[in-house]
């Protein structure tokens, strides 16, 4: 019986503790809140706004390109031209075959 009404009362004890610490943190947190708004305010928000901006530009800037199979054959034959590799009339060649399809 002892132990009984002990129980109950350390449970009471306990709920009007976790209550209280509950309330008291959201007090706390909504003064917090509400000192960061008043001291950064929408600057805050703005610079978050230009980071994620700026991230995503970057990430989109660097993507991974699909469907690039590399140079183009024009531009490739006149770098092996302009190397001397091959001669003007191969040149003229191979642009040739290339604009016939």
């Amino acid at each position: 019986m002892i132990i009984h009404d002990f129980m109950l009362s350390y449970s009471f004890f306990l709920k009007v503790y976790i209550e209280c610490l509950l309330t008291r943190t959201s007090k706390m947190f909504n003064q917090v809140n509400q000192m960061m708004w008043h001291y950064m305010g929408w600057w805050a928000v703005f610079f978050w706004v230009l980071v994620i901006v700026g991230l995503s530009y970057l990430f989109w800037l660097y993507r991974p390109r699909r469907g690039y199979a590399g140079d183009d054959p024009i531009q490739v034959a006149r770098r092996r031209y302009a190397r001397g590799e091959i001669t003007e009339e191969e040149y003229d060649k191979i642009v040739k075959k290339i604009r016939e399809g």
